[in-house]
């Protein structure tokens, strides 16, 4: 694959003052912000069909003139953490922004997690904890393929930013690129209150969410201390293989639910109980071990305290687990069960009891040490319901996206929408390269994907 050549990198800052009425020079950052405090950054990758050469210069102007607009509303991304992780100083604003070229082809391009792609979204190297306090929370970069193809990526700090802020930013600045105006200001704080709890109380409410853990003997951890880094040679490999499902095939996984529970169920926990029932049967595992799955709850708009349009993260998690041998003999409408009956559990009580423990772990330092096996635990993250496809920056709406392989784990199942807007799902699956068979590609065959899409999903990803 060719190289991607940095043409420059530029500090931009918002276009005007934030609006004081509005303007908060140091914004606390919420339990939710903080259990994110080890979290890697994000990335997201967007990618455009070739553009007229002459007009690719004037669409770059245009996307460093639109960010530093959207600065305006978004300025806590343009600030910075300070030394204690705990605030977001905004005494100074500014986000980098790079500009590349490649002599890649975006038609040649696999349009997945891989190391060309993350040099589409340059951070120098992947920053972790500690987080330096001279660290930008963004990171922008627009990449000139030599077709005439254009990439647009970010890079967001997930103390300060959740996907559903990541994409509501990145359609924003899109908007102002496209129309010159925003239409949803985001919401840059809300008041919360925080609640301390004993510790004996934490692992119960931990126990009612999900969380299977236990104390640790050991004392409070040293948060001031860096965390053990992990160098890219001792890493385990892992491949991630993207399957593209339409409305037919959600059809037929719905149908199957329908005739096993005589439920009906949403194509979300359908999809979600398919491939959390397929990697638990390919993933070497016992017939009675436990696999889990962890399913993310958006509280903006759901629960009274979170604004609809609030700027920063507002993610709720639940926990689910089963026998393997009940996963695979029950058949995926008693996994969507499962799911569906802990998602509409997720009331703002529980919730509350979440951040409640979430507070206690935080700002203690205790340990606690998940009961839950990692090669059988499995995290669904990002949406079908991201407007992915809707970022049109002025030159048409993306061709696809992807994100970057800094974060990737296995049994980490990424759900995007449907390029083709067929209210169709794309899934990508992160597993240990053995793991995607022969097997696994019947399985998947039984649901009705074609032999092309399976053919060109387990191709190596290099």
């Amino acid at each position: 694959m060719e190289e991607v050549r940095i043409v420059s990198v530029q500090m931009v800052a918002p276009a005007e003052p934030p609006n004081p009425s509005s303007f908060r020079e140091s914004i606390k950052l919420t339990l939710y912000d903080r259990a994110m405090r080890f979290a890697l950054y994000q990335k997201r990758i967007l990618f455009y069909n070739p553009v007229e050469p002459s007009s690719i210069d004037c669409h770059i102007q245009s996307l460093k003139g639109s960010l530093a607009q959207a600065l305006v509303s978004f300025y806590p991304l343009a600030g910075r953490l300070s030394s204690s992780s705990l605030e977001i100083d905004c005494s100074t604003l500014s986000v980098q922004f790079t500009e590349a070229v490649t002599d890649a082809t975006l038609g040649d391009l696999a349009i997945r997690p891989s190391s060309f792609c993350d040099k589409l979204c340059d951070m120098g190297s992947s920053p972790t904890w500690p987080w330096s306090p001279d660290l930008p929370l963004l990171f922008a970069q627009v990449t000139r393929f030599v077709d005439g193809g254009i990439s647009v990526a970010i890079a967001f700090s997930h103390q300060v930013c959740d996907g559903v802020s990541g994409w509501h930013f990145f359609n924003s600045w899109a908007q102002i690129a496209r129309d010159g105006v925003l239409r949803n200001p985001p919401v840059v704080s809300y008041e919360v209150e925080e609640q301390d709890m004993e510790l004996e109380e934490a692992f119960e409410v931990a126990a009612s969410i999900g969380y299977k853990v236990k104390k640790s003997a050991s004392s409070p951890r040293d948060l001031s201390k860096p965390r053990e880094s992990i160098s890219s040679s001792s890493m385990p490999q892992l491949d991630v293989r993207l399957f593209r499902l339409d409305q037919s095939h959600i059809s037929e996984l719905k149908s199957r639910c329908l005739e096993e529970t005589r439920a009906s169920f949403s194509s979300y926990e359908v999809v979600c109980a398919y491939f959390w029932t397929l990697t638990a049967r390919h993933r070497g595992l016992r017939p009675d071990q436990e696999a889990a799955i962890a399913i993310l709850f958006d509280s903006r708009g759901r629960f009274a305290k979170v604004p609809e349009f609030y700027l920063g993260n507002a993610i709720a998690t639940a926990i689910v687990s089963a026998r393997v041998e009940d996963l695979t003999s029950k058949g995926i409408g008693y996994a969507a069960g499962l799911l569906h009956d802990a998602i509409v559990s997720m009331d703002e009580k529980k919730n509350q009891a979440q951040l409640k423990f979430m507070y206690h772990v935080m700002e203690t330092g205790f340990i606690t040490e998940m009961e839950i096996d990692p090669a059988s635990f499995s995290l669904v993250v990002s949406s079908p319901r991201h407007p992915v496809y809707e970022t049109d920056f002025g030159f048409g709406r993306p061709a696809g996206v992807t994100f970057g392989t800094n974060d990737l784990s296995d049994g980490k199942i990424y759900l995007f929408p449907s390029p083709a807007g067929n209210r169709g799902v794309e899934v990508s699956v992160v597993l240990h390269p053995e793991r995607f068979t022969l097997e696994l590609v019947l399985d998947l065959e039984s649901i009705g994907l074609p032999q092309d899409i399976l053919a060109n999903s387990l191709k190596l990803i290099k």
